[in-house]
């Protein structure tokens, strides 16, 4: 038998179709992401095949996007000491200011566990500090609100630095003027956003000198049954300790003054520094639904070889949903605002992009700042919390994801879960808010990024997702990163 006969005999061929057939199928299993499945299975292994949550640790929705509903635990509560402060100010009439300071003072002794330097922290303390957009609406155990234009047109913390470039006393007693009167003396002008519960409103407030500045100004109230008022003053003690451990860091959102909620007034009131953009999430949907109109009314649809990618038709012609430029200035800004939150002893627990807001530089570029302290939590000595806080399905990380959906975790909830949050916000930027299943298929393992993500960022935010907290980058790893220093 000669060689040639050989490679034409029926059991070669079956061979080498067999071959041809499983490497076919090794490339579409990894291209759908069934490896990734089959290698997640021996750290996680869920409890029933629909791998829901059933122990009523979490209400989740069907929708990616949509905030997991908390019921309120003892263990998410503020501290003992600014419970007992607020209950002395709801006694004492709930004035925003003086009394109302007794409780910002307890809070501020129990978040301060961390060095009290700003620059430890990661973020400089500095007039700028609060120029920042308002948080959202989004009260753990009252709603899930965001208004779709969570901004105003100026900044208290840019007029007040204007008026006295060179003072500092000055502008810090404009700034004790605001924290005190603030609330009293502001005039509403236009509505930002509206829940059911409460709303956000752009406020002016008039100097004693007659200089005007801007902030906005959120209104929570309590329904009527018994507790309501209690309930409520703890939410918002919990939004002002994670205010407080962010205080000083110009990427997150500042707190200009407060008012508790008391037996006669249930309203409970934030003043917050406020910006002229808006939120990421309006953002990218306003890219997209630009990219989509573009396709749409486009007179010739064709296909091109031009920024064609492999194997799926995407929407937006570069690299990246979001401008790569805009993309690196919102990870310079997440960054050192998780470095000062954790130097504080503190967690967002909720980053994504309706969170994320920005506002509009002189120069034209994006300064962003974190807002919604709804779930911010106190870390223990060695940075763990024992419980996940909730937050957005599409946002969380593997672990808070394995125990909010009843799976079998092998890994401790760290610090390191904001670092996976804000990998996700950038994969979300970076192209997946636009595509069928988003961030949470991502999450999931059922898909990848798009192949026409730039090699360095897909691997940064594969890095910053990685399934073990300990295998994930500090802040100041992230910041050195390739992707941000070439």
């Amino acid at each position: 038998m000669n060689t040639t006969s050989f490679f034409k005999g029926p059991a070669v061929k079956a061979a080498c179709i067999a071959i041809l057939a499983g490497t076919a199928t090794f490339v579409l299993a990894r291209r759908g992401g069934l490896l990734r499945i089959l290698r997640r299975k021996s750290d996680c292994k869920p409890k029933d095949k629909s791998c829901s949550a059933k122990s009523g640790i979490a209400t989740v929705s069907s929708s990616p996007n949509d905030a997991a509903a908390v019921p309120l635990r003892d263990d998410l509560q503020p501290t003992k000491a600014a419970d007992e402060a607020a209950d002395a100010t709801s006694s004492s009439g709930g004035a925003s200011s003086p009394s109302g300071e007794l409780a910002l003072a307890a809070v501020n002794d129990k978040s301060s566990s961390g060095p009290s330097d700003a620059s430890t922290g990661g973020c400089a303390s500095s007039a700028s500090s609060g120029n920042t957009a308002a948080g959202s609406l989004s009260g753990t155990g009252l709603s899930a609100f965001r208004g779709d234009n969570a901004a105003c047109s100026a900044t208290t913390a840019d007029t007040i630095a204007t008026a006295f470039p060179n003072n500092a006393k000055e502008a810090q007693e404009v700034k004790a003027f605001i924290k005190q009167n603030g609330l009293t003396l502001c005039i509403p002008q236009r509505e930002l956003g509206k829940g059911a519960f409460g709303h956000v409103e752009m406020v002016i407030i008039t100097l004693p000198d007659g200089t005007t500045v801007k902030a906005a100004r959120k209104t929570l109230h309590a329904c009527e049954t018994k507790g309501a008022v209690a309930a409520l003053r703890r939410i918002l003690n919990q939004e002002l300790a994670g205010l407080a451990a962010a205080a000083g860091c110009e990427h997150a959102v500042q707190c200009l003054g407060y008012r508790l909620p008391t037996d006669d007034d249930k309203r409970a009131e934030l003043l917050l520094s406020c910006a002229e953009g808006g939120s990421v999430e309006n953002l990218l949907n306003a890219l997209a639904k630009e990219h989509f109109d573009r396709i749409d009314n486009a007179p010739e649809r064709r296909r091109t070889g031009k920024n064609k990618d492999k194997y799926e038709m995407l929407p937006y012609p570069g690299n990246t949903l979001m401008d790569e430029a805009d993309l690196k200035g919102m990870l310079r800004a997440m960054a050192p605002f998780i470095k000062h939150l954790n130097a504080r002893g503190y967690m967002h627990f909720d980053l994504k992009p309706a969170n994320l807001l920005y506002d509009i530089a002189p120069d034209g570029s994006k300064v962003f700042r974190v807002c919604d302290f709804n779930l911010a939590v106190k870390t223990d000595s060695n940075g763990r919390v024992a419980r996940a806080q909730g937050g957005t399905r599409g946002f969380w990380a593997w672990e808070t994801y394995c125990q909010l959906e009843g799976l079998e975790v092998k890994h401790p909830i760290t610090r390191a879960a904001d670092v996976a949050s804000m990998g996700l916000v950038l994969a979300d930027a970076a192209g997946l808010h636009c595509l069928g299943g988003g961030t949470q298929a991502y999450l999931e393992y059922l898909r990848d990024l798009p192949r026409r993500t730039p090699p360095a960022l897909k691997e940064l935010i594969e890095w910053m997702v990685a399934e073990d907290p300990a295998a994930r980058p500090t802040p100041d790893q992230i910041l050195a990163h390739r992707w941000l220093t070439e």
